[in-house]
């Protein structure tokens, strides 16, 4: 009996990005409107980009983009069919894959955007690198190119688990996933979340999954089960991959949508 108390205490909900909920899945108007859809007649249906008016909603979501020029929302293409009033809001257009970036060329009081690696012209390969002030740039595998004090070496660099960047510097521990401290690089817990606002999720750096965290007792804690989750709260603490089902009166995971509409999701909840 210990021990499965014991395993009780100790699991986690992790959710998936594929699991993401359908918009007619979805019965809760709040819910609905905050993954993208649009609830008519008591039914939750896909909004289509052309549907959204909002600049901010429009780039938040993965498959829209809104264009300066014309003022208008549609459905990512390419990179180079938008236009942008600042350089850094090319960075919110189409999808964290393709990677769009300002071109620098400004015209008719606009930028227009770019693909990442087509702007990346010159790649360098990083152990041919024999200064820190030459170790700067790209190597052609995407690799990023950091100087590595410790042994005086330039070396290809990503981070793949939070130890990778401990004997590098604090700037590489990327904070969405890691936690620097005492000079070493760490998984982010839900035990790193000190207030209650905070507390939410933490991102898994395969990019695929999350675990979900629970304000409990004044402090941040893994939710261990969705059973412990209301209709108020069944959608957006588990990120949508979860809706309520009135019929059954619970939780019940969702059949599954695909990363656009979670990463979406994502991004209006870290706007409130």
């Amino acid at each position: 009996m210990l021990i499965l108390i014991l395993f009780t205490i100790c699991q986690s909900v992790i959710v998936s990005l594929d699991k993401t909920c359908l918009c007619t899945e979805i019965f809760v108007e709040n819910d609905c409107t905050a993954f993208g859809c649009k609830f008519e007649s008591k039914l939750c249906s896909n909004l289509g980009c052309s549907d959204v008016t909002s600049r901010v909603e429009c780039d938040s979501r993965f498959d829209c983009s809104f264009d300066h020029k014309t003022q208008t929302c549609s459905a990512f293409s390419q990179c180079n069919a938008y236009y942008v009033d600042a350089e850094e809001q090319c960075f919110n257009k189409g999808n964290q894959v393709i990677g769009c970036v300002s071109s620098g060329k400004k015209t008719g009081g606009f930028y227009q955007c770019t693909n990442y690696l087509a702007k990346q012209m010159n790649y360098i390969v990083c152990s041919d690198q024999l200064t820190s002030s030459s170790c700067n740039g790209v190597q052609s595998d995407g690799y990023r190119c950091v100087w590595k004090s410790i042994s005086n070496e330039c070396v290809a660099f990503q981070l793949d688990s939070c130890s990778d960047a401990s004997d590098l510097n604090e700037s590489l521990c990327n904070v969405s996933y890691c936690v620097w401290l005492n000079n070493d690089c760490n998984e982010k817990q839900c035990k790193d979340f000190t207030s209650q606002s905070s507390c939410s999720f933490v991102p898994h750096l395969d990019g695929d999954s999350f675990t979900i965290c629970t304000w409990s007792a004044n402090q941040c804690v893994e939710l261990s089960s969705v059973s412990q989750l209301q209709q108020s709260n069944c959608s957006s603490i588990t990120l949508g991959t979860y809706f309520w089902n009135n019929v059954k009166n619970e939780c019940i995971e969702c059949e599954g949508f695909g990363k656009l509409f979670l990463m979406s999701f994502i991004i209006l909840i870290a706007s409130f």
